[in-house]
């Protein structure tokens, strides 16, 4: 197997895409895809997942100040225990927090299932601290923490390893993975998780940038259909006479 499952540099990401465009030209029309942004080097993997758990489910401005309370809240803990490297969360420490600091209006905004999830990840941390392990694909890591973790599901984890800097992760358990797939394969409706797997499997071992290009069809603004653009043209002209 090609261990290229580490934390990759920025050379590394434009060879894989090289590859990647070598036997998928088909991608090329889209552009190449923008690197993930890896805090893998300055984040511990406990605040990363942790973060991923936070803002799972909910509107974004509503997680951002859950978020930047349970960051207070433990960054202020690492301070009284003497520790100034506020990005590395012990898992210890998180499961030494009472819920009720954590939990809704009287602690930082967590719900219950969110809680469980964070507390959970941070046990299966403490028995296996090298949860990105390069030595294993992807797929097994994904399989393997979300059968084990309750509220840690597929999504999460191969967000938290596309940002751990891994370039094998078909994430095709984000429904704007599988609306691009939708876009790029031309099919009728969006593919249900399985399909998205089978379609996911022919990218090879670059699966990140495949689905860094799907997410950008997903997100991308829609065109406007070419007979429509010359009707705007024209209008524009005679309103210019």
């Amino acid at each position: 197997m090609d261990n290229k499952n580490h934390n990759h540099s920025h050379a590394e990401w434009h060879a894989a895409v090289d590859q990647f465009l070598d036997t998928h030209k088909e991608f090329g029309k889209y552009g190449r895809p923008a690197e993930p942004l890896g805090v893998a080097h300055r984040h511990s993997p406990m605040k990363r997942i942790a973060r991923f758990i936070t803002y799972q489910g909910i509107r974004s401005e509503v997680c951002d100040g859950i978020w930047d309370q349970l960051a207070d809240l433990v960054e202020a803990l690492l301070l009284s225990l003497g520790t100034s490297a506020r990005h590395e969360w012990p898992p210890a420490l998180l499961l030494s927090i009472p819920d009720d600091e954590l939990y809704a209006a009287n602690g930082v905004g967590l719900s219950r299932s969110k809680i469980n999830a964070i507390k959970g990840m941070a046990r299966y941390l403490t028995l296996h601290p090298a949860v990105d392990d390069p030595a294993l694909p992807s797929s097994e890591i994904i399989r393997t923490v979300a059968g084990s973790i309750r509220g840690v599901g597929p999504f999460t984890v191969a967000s938290f390893l596309i940002e751990s800097g891994r370039l094998d992760v078909a994430n095709y358990h984000d429904i704007k993975v599988r609306e691009g797939m939708r876009v790029h394969y031309k099919l009728g409706k969006r593919p249900t998780v399985k399909q998205a797997a089978r379609l996911a499997e022919t990218w090879g071992p670059h699966k990140t940038v495949g689905t860094k290009y799907m997410f950008y069809l997903a997100n991308r603004p829609p065109r406007m259909p070419e007979h429509l653009c010359r009707l705007y043209e024209l209008a524009a002209q005679m309103r210019r006479r």
